[in-house]
């Protein structure tokens, strides 16, 4: 990993979670309360960025939280919601949101739990869809899909709230 391209700048991170609200909104017209779910830390500023871009329409709700894995089982395999509980998703439209989607492996397993709460539906938006799918899953929303070989890895930084890069390790 000698390489480090900037693929996205703060300014298209910022456009892209704009673009990705809009989509969120006309694609879920006339439901207008909706549930976010961020996969760990860069999920949760992802979410709640979306959250605050979608509220800003005065007739719109949505609430962000956070999926994060189970400390007891390091490897993902399990998650587990903070700041609200299964019987709150009943019904509800949720979202789950996260910075890079790749084998699919992690939203799989936040998607498994999510289910336990009998949505009326669930959603997936990323910002970044690098390919490369272990798992049958799609993104409803991308902010940037790039093609990566297996050697190649992206990482999302947030430095501040209003700094967010994403590069490109080859």
């Amino acid at each position: 990993m000698n390489t480090r391209i900037q693929i996205l700048t703060p300014d298209q991170v910022s456009a892209k979670i704009r673009r990705i609200a809009c989509e969120i909104m006309e694609k879920n017209y006339p439901v207008k309360d909706l549930i976010l779910l961020g996969i760990d830390a860069k999920g949760n500023y992802l979410s709640s960025e979306i959250a605050s871009e979608i509220n800003k329409q005065k007739e719109w709700k949505a609430s962000s939280y956070t999926i994060i894995p189970d400390a007891c089982l390091p490897d993902m395999t399990s998650m587990r919601l903070q700041g609200l509980d299964l019987t709150q998703l009943e019904n509800k439209i949720v979202i789950l949101v996260d910075d890079v989607l790749y084998s699919g492996k992690t939203m799989y397993h936040a998607l498994k739990e999510v289910m336990k709460g009998n949505p009326a539906g669930v959603q997936i938006a990323v910002l970044i869809d690098r390919g490369h799918r272990s798992f049958p899953l799609y993104a409803n929303y991308t902010g940037l899909e790039l093609g990566t070989t297996l050697q190649e890895h992206i990482k999302v930084e947030i430095e501040t709230p209003q700094v967010v890069n994403a590069y490109l390790f080859s």
